[in-house]
């Protein structure tokens, strides 16, 4: 009981002391709780500036997919066209051959030659 009794004493003759130890823990768990939440920000500003990044990025493959999708249509229509000329080149080829008189011959006068030449043109 003796303790305690020189405790309050202790603290009514130096109040000030206690008071400005109290206002300093205060003020240093202020700073350091404002210095954490600073560092969150700029963390979550960090992961934020990456994500719009990230995202610039996948719109920008999109759109060069998109683009490249877009040149092999064209390309597969185009192909189509020339494959369907050449199929028609050469069903005219083999009518050709098979109203032939002599298609079992081996040699091609000068005429059949001519011929075959044009439907290649």
């Amino acid at each position: 009981m003796g303790a305690l009794i020189t405790a309050l004493l202790w603290a009514r003759t130096n109040w000030k002391l206690i008071a400005f130890a109290a206002a300093l823990a205060a003020l240093a768990f202020t700073g350091w709780r404002l210095y954490e939440a600073g560092e969150a920000s700029a963390t979550q500003k960090h992961q934020i500036a990456t994500l719009k990044q990230d995202l610039a990025n996948a719109e920008l493959i999109q759109k060069m997919q998109r683009i490249a999708l877009e040149g092999d249509q064209e390309r597969a229509a185009e192909d189509a066209k020339k494959i369907t000329t050449l199929n028609d080149r050469i069903s005219d080829l083999n009518e050709y051959v098979e109203s032939l008189a002599d298609r079992d011959r081996e040699c091609l006068s000068g005429a059949d030659t001519d011929r075959l030449r044009d439907l290649w043109k």
